[in-house]
């Protein structure tokens, strides 16, 4: 369990989710990220706020001005301590998520 545990951490790095190796494909970032998170969950852990850092950073890499405008209203509201800060993970990457495919429509 805590080998598995050790991956998922080390997937999470920035260097390995940086939105431009998943061709600016949200969807496909987001599904990248949601297989450690899990296994973080699954060992009991808690995503670290640096997660929720490189998440958002990542996202605010894509190309769709409009989507980057969308993550940077949830980031400051993150950063604030607003509704956003209460959220998990998982439900931050299905926000992320709606909104990438609304915007593709």
């Amino acid at each position: 369990m805590m080998e598995n545990l050790i991956e998922a951490y080390s997937q999470l790095s920035k260097s390995k989710f940086n939105l431009h190796l998943f061709q600016d494909n949200i969807l496909k970032f987001t599904n990248a990220v949601r297989a450690p998170i899990r296994c973080i969950l699954k060992a009991n852990e808690q995503p670290s706020f640096q997660n929720f850092l490189t998440v958002f950073h990542s996202c605010l890499d894509a190309s769709n001005e409009k989507f980057c405008s969308y993550v940077m209203t949830l980031y400051s509201d993150y950063r604030a301590g607003g509704p956003t800060k209460s959220i998990s993970i998982l439900d931050l990457l299905d926000k992320f998520d709606a909104e990438w495919l609304m915007d593709q429509a």
